[in-house]
Order: C-alpha cells, then sequence, then structure tokens
C-alpha cells in the first residue's frame, strides 16, 4: 500500500487547500517558510537542519522516527528547529509531517530496511504524501540507476526509481546524487591494519578517480538550493568536492597522519566479503564509479558551497578522530 491520494472530488478539493495553505504561508509578509527535513539525526539530514537553522526565512521540521533520542533532544534545542516523528511506512505520520510545508528535504534510507522495493515504496510515500500537502519544492538525495550504469545496485536502483516517480507525479523537484563521504573512513570503511602495521584502504578503483564530499557541508548546497531554487528546480546535481585516485587520497593521508596507507583491493575481492551483506552492492557501485558514467560535478559544489572541504583539509580537522579509529 502506497499514500497516494485518490482522485475523488474530496482528494481534488484537499489537495487544492493543500497547495493554497502551502503558497499562503510560504507568501505571506515575515512568515518562515517550512521546511521538512527527513533523517534529519543522520549525516545528511543532520547537516542540512544545521545550515537552514540560523536562516530566519526558514522554520525545520525535523523529522525522525524517535523524538525521545538524544540527537533528536538536541536538535529541538536549536532555533527555528521542530523536531516531529514520522515514519515513511505510517502515511498519515507523513501526512502531518508535509502539512503546511513549503519545501522537504528527504533522504532514504537502505541500510535500514536492506529491501530494494521496500526503500523505493518508502520514497515513493514521501513523494506521494508531499505532492498531497502541496510542497512546492522537493529535494531528494538519489542516486543513478546502476542497471542504466552497467552494474545493478539495489540501493541505487531503488532511488533511482523513486527519481522517476517524482518526475512521473510532477512534484517541483531538485535531485543530489552525492559520492562517497569523506566520513565512511570513520564508520564503515575504516582502514584495515595490515600485519606489517600498515593501512589498507578498501576502495576498489584502480587508477580510476574517486568522487568523494564532506557530508557534514552538504547542508549549506541545500540552503543555497532553497534560495535560489528557480535556478535548482527540474535539476539533477551530482555534487563532489574532490575526485582523486585512491593512491593519492591514502598518500594524504599517510601525510596528514603518519601512518602508511595503501590501496589494496580489487571489486571481485570486495564482492566475495564474508559478513558483509552489501559487499555485492558496494561491489557494483564501485564498478559503476570506476565506468566513467557517472559524473559529478565540483565546480557546482564549489559555487553552492566556497567552503566545502579538500579532503586534505578534511584529514587536518578530523585528524584526532581518525587516530581513535586507527587505534
Amino acid at each position: 500500500m502506497g499514500c497516494k491520494q485518490s482522485k475523488d472530488k474530496e482528494g481534488t478539493e484537499e489537495n487544492a487547500a493543500a497547495e493554497g495553505a502551502a503558497e499562503q504561508g510560504a507568501e505571506a509578509s515575515g512568515q518562515p517558510k517550512v521546511v521538512v527535513v527527513f533523517g534529519a539525526t543522520g549525516r545528511q539530514g543532520g547537516s542540512v537542519v544545521r545550515a537552514l537553522h540560523g536562516d530566519a526565512t526558514y522554520k525545520v521540521r525535523a523529522v525522525t522516527r524517535d523524538p525521545e533520542s538524544e540527537k533528536a533532544k538536541a536538535l529541538a534545542e536549536m532555533d527555528n528547529v521542530e523536531v516531529v516523528k514520522a515514519d515513511y511506512d505510517d502515511c498519515e505520520s507523513l501526512k502531518a509531517a508535509f502539512d503546511g510545508a513549503y519545501a522537504a528535504y528527504v533522504v532514504t534510507d537502505y541500510l535500514a530496511v536492506m529491501d530494494q522495493e521496500k526503500e523505493t515504496q518508502q520514497g515513493k510515500n514521501a513523494v506521494d504524501a508531499a505532492k498531497a500537502a502541496g510542497v512546492k519544492h522537493f529535494i531528494y538525495s538519489g542516486l543513478p540507476s546502476g542497471t542504466e550504469a552497467g552494474k545493478a545496485c539495489r540501493f541505487m536502483d531503488s532511488k533511482a526509481a523513486v527519481e522517476e516517480h517524482l518526475k512521473t507525479e510532477e512534484v517541483p523537484f531538485t535531485i543530489l546524487h552525492l559520492p562517497a563521504y569523506y566520513e565512511i573512513l570513520l564508520t564503515t570503511n575504516k582502514p584495515i591494519k595490515k600485519d606489517d602495521g600498515s593501512y589498507a584502504l578498501d576502495f576498489p578503483m584502480g587508477d580510476v578517480a574517486l568522487p568523494m564530499i564532506c557530508v557534514s557541508q552538504i547542508g549549506e548546497c541545500v540552503h543555497q538550493i532553497l534560495l535560489k531554487e528557480d535556478e535548482f528546480k527540474s535539476k539533477t546535481l551530482a555534487l563532489a568536492s574532490q575526485e582523486l585516485k585512491v593512491d593519492e587520497y591514502a598518500a594524504i593521508l599517510t601525510k596528514g597522519i603518519h601512518c602508511g596507507f595503501v590501496f589494496q583491493l580489487t571489486i571481485d575481492e570486495l564482492a566475495q566479503q564474508e559478513g558483509n551483506p552489501l559487499a555485492e552492492d558496494l561491489a557494483a557501485l564501485f564498478a559503476n564509479y570506476a565506468s566513467g558514467k557517472l559524473e559529478f560535478n565540483i565546480e557546482t559544489t564549489r559555487s553552492l558551497n566556497p567552503d566545502i572541504m579538500s579532503f586534505e583539509s578534511w584529514v587536518e580537522a578530523n585528524k584526532e578522530e581518525l587516530e581513535k579509529v586507527l587505534e
């Protein structure tokens, strides 16, 4: 079951009323525009909340499944931020989350469901609920189709299907395609210590450059997209702050952390990793990166956020955290 509203008379009238309310609220003098931010306690959504809360133009409605979590409580203490509970599987909660909203930032989480069809349905639910509420700008954190790029990847293809639904439903949109985060070196892709004391980076890219970005700075890009929405509506923006070969990333880490870093992994080896439920999908992702068919625009990214960090700057700023994960 999805959240698509039936096209009866009552539904049509409700939709028109919702659109009018959103329009009126957005244009009323002195009234901030409500921006709904999903995944607000996560890295992406949290970055967007932090970027918007200091701008009185907006009222941030931070969405989480658990408003009682410590992260959610911290958000609730911020100026211009309201924390609400909603779930992609609960259409009524989505309806309430989007009520009266002008814009939305939506990111779905494949890791939370580990099911391609379910992630797609969750994204479609958000699109349908936003449309019914009359949301004027739906910013979606998607990904290009892995199948079309060359290698099927469940979390790429699920998000690509949501993008198609977003376009079909004619909801005003901007789509973001984001590459690997610098921050994965602190979490899912920690350097692997070898017997000789050096560390291996498990990015199977060979001699092909890998696009990356600082996820904590994505929020300012979203802020600028909202401020200049006429320029960015109906566009797909592939953002990245750096694009280097893996051995170049390794050299920067070696210089910044004073440990030896090397590149050592093939796509086939990654696909066969035991105990990693995402192994095949990650291998497909990196194969698609290596194909050269996925293009990212550093110039556009820097125009949206001139302060976005290079990898070298990020390593310097996060040296203490990096050293901890190497212990």
